[in-house]
């Protein structure tokens, strides 16, 4: 018997991460946002417990990890600061303070020159832009 294929579990979280950040947007009209940044990650936190709950009730022994020791603590340490602490409440500051258009000439600005300034010498039309005569 082969060990199930972790694929499936990280196309649903990558589409629910995705659709996080739209939402987020919506929510924070009335809330803070490092306040907003910590609700999600309790609610992560939760939902994960209860998986691990279940996943432990269903197999009646402990999972078999491997215990961490010396440096990887530091390095658990770090990831939990940047990752879970600073990156969550940076993005929701960065969705507070961003406008859609702006978000979207960022995301864009890497792949195309559209939200150059209009007087930008760099500024190319695309070819569904340009003139066809």
């Amino acid at each position: 018997m082969s060990a199930p294929s972790g694929a499936a579990p990280a196309l649903v979280s990558a589409a629910l991460f995705g659709a996080s950040t739209p939402l987020a947007k919506l929510l924070l009209d009335g809330i803070d946002p490092l306040l907003l940044a910590g609700l999600l990650y309790l609610g992560s936190g939760i939902g994960l417990s209860l998986v691990q709950v279940v996943a432990r009730l269903r197999r009646r022994s402990a999972l078999g990890e491997a215990p961490l020791r010396g440096r990887q603590w530091l390095w658990l340490g770090l990831a939990i600061v940047f990752g879970g602490v600073a990156a969550p409440g940076l993005l929701m500051y960065g969705l507070a303070t961003t406008s859609a258009a702006a978000a979207r000439c960022f995301s864009i600005s890497s792949r195309s020159s559209r939200c150059s300034s209009p007087g930008s010498s760099s500024a190319k039309p695309s070819a569904r832009e340009s003139p066809s005569g």
